[in-house]
């Protein structure tokens, strides 16, 4: 029994001195026990990481709100995720004008205009389209309007032809940041910007009679894009402000779904470039555009029907655009063939031609045409038989001639319209 407890007391004083002695040596020995080490290192690191202390200064956020720094690195907080203020808007797209827009629900009475192209919210005017072919037909619209005697009541064209090639011209050779000329007097300066791919001009400090009035331009395939945040009648209220709508978050999501033709990409055989406004002038055997510069010749001599030098000759058109059915009178000099026949000729892109009767009153001088739906492809009035083949008129440009006696005249363009 004795020994029993002998034993147990030699075992209690060994544990006593020996494991101290073992956990002392492995303490201060460096390869042993290091993952204590580690654990005691790593309360003392994060010890330190909670006392850095970060410079106050703040970083502000696109919604107006500011953020400061955090450890351990000191960086910015994220800032709080933007709104989306135009979630839930409906989306308009036109796919004849290329172009799509978002806009709140409130601006439900979307409107457009196919005659003065336009788009309209509930008959305030938002965003205009306009070509060369459109300039053409206010031209001739105003021309009839002045005629009729009532000049309060006609229209002027949204542009000259000049301002409208000088806005082409700025949005596809200026940059953004770029100050320049405005195509109006009527306001301080105009600047070029840059937003989500699309370059525009931005008019500054403009004033109309009816009130301020700052301009959007833009182009794409071969039109002038125009916003327009003001009414056509003056006691109207601004469109964004009648309806509380921010301007610029309807200009955010503008974009056009297609692809805008390269500038000199539509070069034709005769290296004119159409995108530019230029066409082929065979007078004058060069490339011009047709509102600086006439292609016809101004004058020229009537001689008798069938002389060696008696050629036809175009000097002008009564007009130079508009829709299938337009009368248009070709004047010029020479148009008799055989037997005195008043004919001319329309010719397409493709090379196809329709043949155009002169009507009553016609002459040497004159032809008195009209620019039907469809018209034969050649002449039957000696023949009797009746046309085979027709030429069907469709929006474009085309040209116009005579070719009496065998003889061809020079062109002159002419663009059907819608």
């Amino acid at each position: 029994m004795k020994n029993k407890y002998l034993k147990l007391l030699v075992v209690a004083l060994a544990v006593a001195v020996i494991v101290p002695q073992i956990t002392l040596a492995a303490w201060w020995n460096p390869f042993s026990w290091g993952w204590v080490n580690k654990i005691f290192r790593f309360q003392k690191n994060e010890q330190k990481q909670e006392q850095v202390i970060c410079t106050q200064d703040a970083k502000l956020c696109p919604d107006g709100s500011y953020v400061g720094r955090q450890g351990p690195k000191c960086e910015f907080k994220p800032c709080p995720k933007a709104k989306d203020e135009t979630a839930g808007w409906k989306t308009y797209t036109n796919n004849d004008w290329g172009v799509s827009f978002s806009y709140p629900i409130i601006l439900k009475n979307i409107k457009i205009s196919d005659q003065n192209q336009l788009i309209s919210f509930d008959g305030l005017r938002f965003l205009r389209k306009t070509s060369l072919s459109d300039i053409d037909r206010q031209l001739q619209e105003q021309k009839k309007c002045l005629a009729g005697g009532n000049s309060v009541l006609c229209v002027m064209p949204d542009y000259t032809k000049e301002q409208w090639q000088k806005l082409k011209d700025i949005l596809e050779q200026s940059k953004a940041g770029d100050r320049v000329g405005c195509s109006t007097s009527r306001c301080d300066y105009c600047e070029v910007v840059e937003k989500e791919n699309i370059k525009m001009i931005i008019e500054h400090n403009c004033f109309n009679p009816g009130g301020p009035e700052n301009r959007n331009y833009f182009y794409n395939n071969n039109a002038v894009f125009s916003f327009l945040p003001h009414s056509d009648a003056t006691d109207e209220p601004d469109v964004f402000i009648k309806y509380g709508t921010n301007k610029d978050q309807i200009l955010s999501t503008f974009k056009f779904i297609n692809n805008q033709p390269m500038v000199g990409g539509d070069k034709d055989s005769h290296g004119c470039i159409g995108s530019a406004g230029y066409t082929w002038c065979e007078a004058k055997k060069k490339c011009l555009r047709s509102w600086e510069e006439s292609c016809l010749p101004s004058t020229c001599i009537d001689r008798a029907a069938g002389e060696d030098n008696a050629l036809p000759v175009i000097t002008s058109l009564s007009l130079y655009s508009g829709p299938i059915g337009t009368p248009l009178e070709i004047r010029g000099c020479n148009f008799l063939g055989f037997e005195s026949d008043k004919i001319a000729w329309i010719e397409n892109s493709q090379g196809k031609k329709g043949i155009l009767y002169g009507q009553e009153g016609s002459n040497s001088k004159i032809l008195k045409v009209i620019l039907n739906a469809t018209l034969c492809q050649k002449d039957t009035s000696y023949s009797g038989l009746p046309c085979d083949l027709y030429l069907s008129l469709e929006p474009g440009v085309y040209k116009i001639y005579t070719q009496p006696w065998g003889k061809r005249s020079n062109e002159a363009n002419f663009t059907i319209t819608k």
